[in-house]
């Protein structure tokens, strides 16, 4: 019995304890911070997510912790269990993964029940949100294409 409730501590500690180190970070005014370290709001990757999109809380070196609002960041990277995830701020409001860029930027935004993607326009700026449907809560390139029939590009 002692055993077995040592391990379940052991392990939930080195959960809590496990902490993600921030890329870089740029603010609304190009600056670039290095050297931050997230921290953690979720033991799971899900709720890790959900927690960013929110505010980016992060600790530098000296030990002084920030919090960081959609309004105040452009973007931020991090790498969780070794994947790489871009996020962006969209319309000062959420940060969303990157999930895609080239001449049109796909941003996913998790919610609880369904994703939703935001499309930026190259041509205009301008951003279109859409609801994932099914059950794979994906969008397909045909509802794109409709979506987007003002920009050729």
């Amino acid at each position: 019995m002692k055993k077995l409730f040592l391990l379940t501590l052991i392990i939930t500690v080195c959960n809590f304890a496990y902490s993600q180190r921030i890329t870089y970070a740029v603010t609304t005014q190009n600056d670039t911070i290095t050297n931050l370290t997230l921290k953690n709001e979720g033991l799971f990757k899900g709720s890790l997510l959900m927690s960013l999109q929110e505010k980016l809380t992060v600790t530098n070196k000296q030990g002084i912790t920030k919090s960081y609002l959609p309004n105040e960041l452009k973007s931020f990277m991090l790498y969780y269990e070794g994947e790489k995830l871009q996020f962006e701020s969209i319309d000062n409001k959420v940060f969303g993964v990157l999930m895609y860029v080239n001449k049109v930027k796909l941003v996913k935004i998790n919610t609880r029940n369904y994703f939703i993607y935001a499309f930026t326009r190259p041509n205009s700026g301008k951003t279109s949100y859409m609801e994932g449907k099914g059950l794979s809560r994906r969008i397909t390139l045909n509802e794109i294409k409709k979506e987007m029939a003002d920009c050729p590009i």
